[in-house]
């Protein structure tokens, strides 16, 4: 853990506010994590449901003597009520002392008897990170973290002390609390940044750079009503409307993005997954998100969008159509052309069939023949996840674009830093982009 300690020494001295220490700090300490959670397991404790952090909670009962929570401690791993106020009573037989910063809303759930638990509360509207829990016995619970591990228990003393040193900057300091850097702000970036830290390096570094700029310049007009199919994590539309520039690269370059949000009427996110849908839930109720909500549906032939014809500004997806097939696909582009209002836009990602095709080769030596149903592997040897897919050419891609739409532009990706040459060296390949982004006009 040397090499932490040094990183987060350099942090902890730095002339910065305390909410960029914070912020600072959690990626370091979660860029640790996923890089030495093996390494350094004394250290790191992956956390993968509400029983085992259940069980973390109830095991800290007996030994500590004090509890502090940016947020609830229910927030990203949905615990029952009934269990959590007994949970609470329990502290508060035992003499525990806990301090919890958070919104006027979650005081429904707080017990008035309660007398060492402590509230701060701050403004209704302010925007929900990643749950930092701390507890005395040298615990840090980050949970939600990233989307496989549901939390991480860090077990070390100087990080605590770290932590608590700043924990303790940041409740007692009142600038974050009234107005010269308004909490919201503060927990924005921090999610933003959280959120950025873990998804994957390509969307990040070389299709969002593309993709949201034409999807910024699709919405001059008022009140865009907006549909993302396949919205998987639902982190797109989360940065469409609430990421801080200083924070999303890729949202640094767009000119009066405030005004541009003001216009996005409504985003309907698609998903066929259970569990991204109830995150998706989860984020939108912590929110107040009134301009999000989520359907799920498995976006197949036949099974239409609950969309009225002729009714959607601007329809989004990316990497989504990789998963479809012939048939599936064709009735996409079908539904996605009925929802659309006549020449408003369609604006998709897609991995470059290239890139797929190299890739593919590279690890099985075998070539992928078209509409071929084939498992595409995230990492260099699918370490990260693997998915099904179906490999079409960018001809028959083109081809099934152009029964419904216009191809207005497409747009190849590159990295936008080198910061990936060693670790991804095929996204740097210029005659073999690895994504491509399209404009289409319905």
């Amino acid at each position: 853990m040397q090499e932490l300690y040094n990183r987060l020494n350099e942090i902890a001295d730095m002339t910065v506010e305390t909410g960029q220490k914070i912020e600072m700090i959690v990626q370091e300490l979660m860029i640790a994590n996923k890089k030495h959670a093996i390494v350094y397991k004394e250290h790191i404790t992956p956390i993968e449901d509400k029983e085992a952090l259940k069980d973390l909670y109830t095991k800290h009962t007996k030994t500590a003597h004090n509890w502090w929570a940016i947020s609830n401690i229910d927030n990203r791993i949905r615990i029952d009520e009934h269990w959590l106020q007994s949970f609470r009573k329990t502290l508060d037989d035992r003499n525990i002392n806990v301090r919890v910063i958070c919104k006027p809303q979650w005081t429904r759930y707080e017990q008035n008897w309660l007398k060492k638990r402590e509230l701060k509360i701050v403004s209704a509207n302010y925007f929900l990170i990643s749950n930092i829990d701390i507890i005395d016995t040298q615990n840090i619970i980050i949970t939600k973290p990233w989307q496989h591990v549901l939390g991480i228990a860090i077990n070390d003393p100087y990080v605590h002390e770290l932590f608590l040193k700043l924990f303790s900057e940041l409740r007692n300091n009142n600038q974050y609390m009234v107005g010269i850097k308004p909490w919201d702000d503060l927990c924005t970036e921090m999610r933003i940044s959280i959120m950025n830290s873990w998804q994957n390096y390509g969307i990040d570094s070389v299709i969002n750079p593309v993709l949201y700029p034409f999807i910024f310049d699709a919405i001059w007009r008022d009140e865009n009503k907006i549909v993302d199919f396949g919205c998987w994590t639902h982190t797109m539309g989360m940065q469409l409307l609430y990421g801080i520039p200083q924070q999303v690269p890729w949202l640094k370059k767009i000119e009066h993005i405030q005004l541009l949000r003001k216009k996005i009427q409504s985003i309907v996110w698609y998903e066929a997954n259970e569990k991204f849908v109830q995150e998706a839930i989860s984020y939108i109720s912590d929110m107040e998100a009134e301009q999000l909500s989520i359907v799920r549906k498995e976006l197949i032939r036949n099974n239409s969008l609950s969309n009225s014809t002729k009714s959607i500004d601007l329809c989004l997806s990316r990497n989504f159509i990789v998963h479809l097939n012939y048939q599936d696909l064709d009735y996409h582009f079908s539904e996605a052309k009925r929802i659309l209002k006549p020449g408003w836009t369609y604006i998709l990602a897609t991995l470059n069939p290239a890139y797929e095709h190299k890739k593919y080769y590279l690890l099985t030596k075998n070539a992928l023949r078209d509409w071929e149903r084939y498992t595409h592997y995230h990492g260099t040897s699918g370490e990260l996840w693997q998915r099904v897919q179906y490999y079409k050419t960018k001809t028959n891609l083109d081809n099934h674009i152009k029964k419904y739409f216009t191809i207005d532009q497409v747009e190849y990706c590159m990295p936008i830093n080198d910061d990936a040459k060693e670790s991804h060296p095929l996204y740097y390949d210029k005659h073999c982009p690895m994504a491509m982004v399209y404009v289409l006009r319905a």
